[in-house]
């Protein structure tokens, strides 16, 4: 049995008693993150900061427009740990074999904590952006809807993905196995980490290809997701251990005082 059925049968044994908590975890950062959105067209219908002919905003009302994105922007930041709780969830359910709801809200649980984390998602989101955007802007202007418009979508697709695998993925797991390390060693510092173990995670997102594309739909995901981030916790913290780093499960009870940046 190769390591990736390994990964992914564990994290199936880690799923009994823990899928219903997984999927409420879900529900409830669906309802989060959709409130934010949302909260941005109840201000734009009554305001007229959109004309309903051109679905374009009004001129006048462009910086009023730019306020209620930074709005938004600063909400999805404050509610971003609740990410971060639903990957603890999962890391739970393959290291402790438990996990409860209260763990969604782990990150909430001081100060100290919460900051970390919200500087921790920004941080990972401006590098991540600073690497995707200048793609977007050589599309924008110099590409329409043509052939090469069509090619350079396809390279941002695939930039993307790489870049979220270099960047973003193993610094948000292991940050939801163990969060004892300061913010710059999940920021930068384990770049080196996920460039000597892209292979293990594309072989891992590659045999999940099939439950991946059930995603497109809205009620498989509410079944695939938990499956998915699971096995996704569970690779990352047996790579970290053949590393040899010092890997350790959260507690469930918060610890008094001892969180650091």
């Amino acid at each position: 049995m190769n390591r990736e059925k390994i990964v992914k049968q564990q994290a199936r044994e880690a799923l009994r008693g823990n899928f219903s908590i997984l999927i409420a975890g879900l529900a409830a950062l669906a309802v989060a993150f959709l409130t934010v959105d949302y909260l941005g067209y109840l201000i734009e219908i009554p305001t007229g900061m959109i004309d309903v002919e051109t679905e374009q905003v009004v001129d006048s009302m462009r910086m009023f427009d730019v306020l209620v994105t930074l709005g938004q922007s600063i909400l999805l930041a404050a509610l971003s740990p609740l990410l971060n709780g639903w990957l603890h969830v999962a890391a739970r359910a393959v290291i402790a074999g438990k996990s409860e709801m209260t763990d969604m809200f782990y990150f909430f649980g001081s100060a100290v904590r919460y900051f970390k984390t919200v500087v921790l998602n920004l941080s990972l989101s401006v590098l991540a952006a600073a690497l995707l955007t200048p793609l977007e802007i050589v599309k924008s202007v110099f590409f329409n809807d043509d052939f090469g418009g069509v090619m350079l979508t396809i390279v941002q697709i695939v930039w993307g993905l790489f870049v979220y695998m270099i960047l973003v993925h193993y610094p948000l797991f292991l940050y939801a196995v163990d969060d004892s390390k300061p913010v710059w060693h999940y920021a930068i510092g384990l770049i080196g980490f996920s460039f000597r173990h892209f292979g293990a995670l594309l072989r891992l997102l590659l045999s999940m290809l099939g439950w991946i594309a059930l995603c497109f739909f809205v009620v498989p995901v509410i079944y695939v997701a938990p499956y998915l981030i699971t096995a996704c916790a569970n690779s990352a913290r047996w790579l970290a251990v053949i590393e040899g780093m010092n890997v350790q499960i959260i507690p469930t009870v918060a610890r008094d005082g001892n969180d650091e940046l």
